[in-house]
This record gives structure tokens, C-alpha cells and sequence, in this order.
């Protein structure tokens, strides 16, 4: 999902609903494990603050953008074009 924030900003969230469970039994103890997902996006973007679990890389004229998703959770992000 995005939003346009400004003129040059979206907000940005990014959420795979798969827990990666090895264990596939109905109930388990097994703790999701980390998902990453990469995207690319056209221009030069950058967070406007760090996030731990999300990384931008310059390629050409993208920005690959790659996100650590767990716990079926979203990451939410603020990015501006450069």
C-alpha cells in the first residue's frame, strides 16, 4: 500500500500475511521467522528516518528497496524522492 504524503514523500507499507512457520501443524510453539521482500521502485527515493529492518540501494535509475517483514505485521515507511 502507498500514499502520496507531499510533493515529493509517499508513505509506504509493505506485509507478507505468511507467518513462515516451519512446524505446519494447527497449533504450534515454532515463532514465525523473518520474510524479506524486495521491490523496486523508479527514482531515487530515501527514508526520511532509519529503520532497522529496512534497506534502500541505488541501481541505475531505481531504488531497490528491501524490507524485513515478521509476524505477519506491516512495515510502514515515510520516503521522499530525491
Amino acid at each position: 500500500m502507498y500514499a502520496k504524503e507531499s510533493d515529493k514523500g509517499i508513505r509506504l507499507s509493505v506485509c507478507d500475511p505468511n507467518l513462515n512457520i516451519e512446524e505446519k501443524t494447527y497449533t504450534t510453539k515454532e515463532p514465525s521467522r523473518p520474510i524479506t521482500k524486495e521491490i523496486r521502485l523508479k527514482g531515487h527515493w530515501r527514508l526520511t528516518s532509519p529503520m532497522e529492518n529496512v534497506r534502500l540501494e541505488q541501481q541505475g535509475d531505481q531504488t531497490v528497496l528491501t524490507v524485513t517483514c515478521q509476524h505477519g505485521q506491516p512495515v510502514e515507511m515515510l520516503m521522499e524522492n530525491k
